[in-house]
């Protein structure tokens, strides 16, 4: 089993990050395309696209003001922004048994943000 990290920069652009955009929409095509080739052998490929997550990197920049946290978290369906575990969870899921018939796939683990 292949668990890869891209972004939800990956499934939408923006006027600044066309690098970023474009390597993180790479992986998630790297994950369907080795889904496709391994899966016969038993092998799984999923992607993990975090949205906006409370590490020091963006704690740092995109949430260096309370009233940046205070936006972004409105701005999200969910109403929170993400943290660390969020993404271990999903981790976890897609590497236990209960995500056995998932392959290809990219998830977004934003709070609803790209729905």
């Amino acid at each position: 089993m292949i668990i890869n990290t891209a972004s939800i920069g990956g499934l939408r652009g923006g006027p600044s990050v066309h690098a970023y955009s474009v390597s993180k929409a790479g992986v998630i095509m790297l994950t369907r395309c080795t889904a496709a080739a391994y899966g016969k052998l038993g092998i799984r490929c999923n992607a993990i696209l975090p949205g906006i997550i409370d590490t020091d990197m963006v704690h740092d920049t995109v949430l260096s003001t309370e009233e940046a946290r205070r936006g972004i978290a409105g701005r999200t369906p969910i109403g929170r922004i993400g943290t660390p575990g969020d993404v271990a969870e999903t981790a976890l899921f897609l590497a236990s048994d209960a995500a056995s018939f998932l392959t290809g796939q990219a998830i977004a683990v934003d709070g609803g943000l790209t729905a």
